[in-house]
């Protein structure tokens, strides 16, 4: 809900004459939102955002166990956490983004 929120907030601060600003305009896009077509559309995008979440994770944490191993193997243990997380990281964000692109797009 905070992503279609975020989503509601952005298109109604573009359009031409939008004098509210801050809590306002978040409180009126969801009361807009709720009053057109329900409490339940904030949760509208929960299953394109599951699909899209689940080759990140399995990215990640793949990339993030495997070069943990490595790394422990060779014996660099002190720098193993950050090294994996980052590793596991940049893996998952070069799926991740492009299909964050397509999602934000199609909104």
């Amino acid at each position: 809900p905070l992503d279609t929120i975020t989503t509601l907030f952005e298109v109604a601060s573009s359009d031409v004459g939008a004098a509210t600003s801050g809590r306002a305009s978040i409180r009126k896009a969801i009361q807009m939102r709720s009053a057109a077509k329900g409490g339940a559309s904030l949760w509208a995008g929960l299953p394109s955002t599951f699909v899209l979440g689940l080759p990140f994770a399995l990215l990640f944490h793949g990339a993030q166990g495997t070069t943990s191993m490595w790394m422990h193997e060779k014996g660099w243990d002190a720098a193993e956490p950050l090294v994996a997380a980052t590793a596991g990281s940049v893996l998952a964000s070069l799926v991740g983004v492009p299909l964050e692109v397509i999602k934000h797009r199609t909104q």
